[in-house]
């Protein structure tokens, strides 16, 4: 056994098959020192092709995996995918001639004008606030055929979502009011500083803007979040040790993370 073990031990450092021998290689004296049964091991492991591979340099190519994932998809949903981007800028075009024609039509009613005559008597920034109420849900009423079909007919009809109908207009209605108060808000915000700066209202106005958006960054996944879905702690396990791991390294607390069911809305994803 101690002769086998040495000659498999030389073998093994120089990762080379046994060679023909005529037995002479066989009789190693038993009590020859260890050292000279040593060698200076490799301790990378061989790949398919017979040579040592240092994964710890080892580099992920991205190109050929997307390029094999996409492969893998087939011709008929990449044709579908193709045609969904393709579509997907020409309702950006659509999508602005649509605002425009929108704002044009409730400019043109004169229902903005009509309700300015009944607060004549009130401050400017309640003027500002209702007006903006009124210009907001008025689009969105109005922009309903379009936000049906772009949002939720054609997103169903290629599979993206399987919301219902009710469901989503539920959803947009609370959306819109959000929407609405806090868009006129801000409109409130930006006449106080035209009437106050002048000529200098508009670099005052990207700092409202600039403050408004963080605010709505901090307050929105604690407050406005949770009106569209339920969000519960991450269940226990490898998914969770991960995120974990990643939150201390970022100096996030483990008992503020929090996973929701994203397929209500979309089947693009089904958790955040």
């Amino acid at each position: 056994t101690r002769l086998l073990s040495g000659q498999s031990e030389r073998d093994h450092c120089t990762g080379a098959l046994p060679a023909a021998s005529d037995g002479r290689d066989l009789i190693e004296p038993a009590i020859q020192p260890s050292s000279t049964a040593r060698c200076n091991r490799d301790p990378r492991p061989l790949d398919a092709a017979g040579s040592r591979t240092d994964h710890r340099h080892m580099t992920f190519d991205t190109v050929a995996a997307t390029a094999h994932y996409i492969d893998g998809l087939g011709a008929e949903a990449l044709a579908k995918a193709a045609a969904y981007t393709h579509g997907g800028h020409w309702l950006l075009l659509w999508g602005l001639l649509v605002t425009a024609l929108v704002t044009w039509l409730i400019v043109r009613s004169g229902v903005l004008q009509r309700v300015d005559r009944r607060l004549s008597g009130r401050g400017p920034n309640l003027r500002a606030l209702v007006l903006g109420i009124v210009f907001f849900l008025l689009s969105a009423l109005l922009s309903l055929p379009w936000t049906l079909y772009e949002n939720w007919w054609r997103e169903t009809s290629y599979g993206r979502t399987s919301q219902p109908l009710a469901d989503f207009l539920g959803q947009g209605l609370v959306a819109l009011l959000l929407s609405a108060v806090l868009g006129a808000l801000f409109m409130m915000g930006v006449y106080a500083l035209i009437r106050r700066t002048a000529r200098t209202w508009w670099v005052w106005s990207a700092g409202l803007t600039a403050i408004a958006m963080s605010a709505l960054l901090l307050v929105a996944p604690i407050v406005i979040e949770p009106l569209f879905n339920e969000f519960k702690p991450v269940p226990a396990g490898p998914v969770r040790d991960a995120i974990v791991e990643m939150a201390q390294r970022s100096s996030v607390p483990a008992d503020r993370i929090f996973v929701y069911d994203g397929s209500r809305q979309s089947n693009t994803f089904t958790a955040n």
